[in-house]
């Protein structure tokens, strides 16, 4: 009985699936690359990298993801994490102080007061004028 009341709408059912599991594939992290992450390199580098190993020796992890097992590129993965920490910081705190700022509030009130009044006032000159006509 099912297949009978779905036989119609199959179609949309399916250009509807394929169409949210397109969006979750874009959104989805499947496409970066691990060695570009440095967020996630120096966490694997330090479980999985450092002198665990002999120095002919390498993880086959590191080696799959292709992250070289040097302490420089652990250290430069490091400083850009910390650059990317002070740059967010400062964006965010850029917005903070655009969005907060109480002197642009206090124009923006005082234009809204202003506004308020000059309306308030013509309509009280409107129903005075239509009283004394009537």
């Amino acid at each position: 009985m099912n297949v009978l009341l779905l036989h119609r709408s199959i179609i949309a059912i399916f250009i509807v699936i394929g169409f949210s599991q397109g969006f979750f594939l874009l959104l989805s992290n499947v496409y970066n690359v691990i060695e570009e992450m440095n967020f996630i390199v120096p966490t694997l580098w330090l479980i999985y990298g450092g002198d665990r190993c002999k120095s002919h020796e390498i993880q086959s992890l590191m080696y799959m993801l292709n992250i070289p097992t040097n302490v420089e590129y652990f250290y430069d993965c490091i400083v850009k994490l910390v650059l990317l920490v002070i740059f967010y910081h400062t964006m965010a705190l850029f917005v903070f102080c655009v969005k907060y700022n109480p002197l642009i509030n206090r124009q923006e009130r005082a234009e809204r007061i202003e506004r308020y009044r000059n309306e308030h006032i013509l309509k009280i000159k409107s129903k005075l004028f239509f009283s004394t006509i009537i």
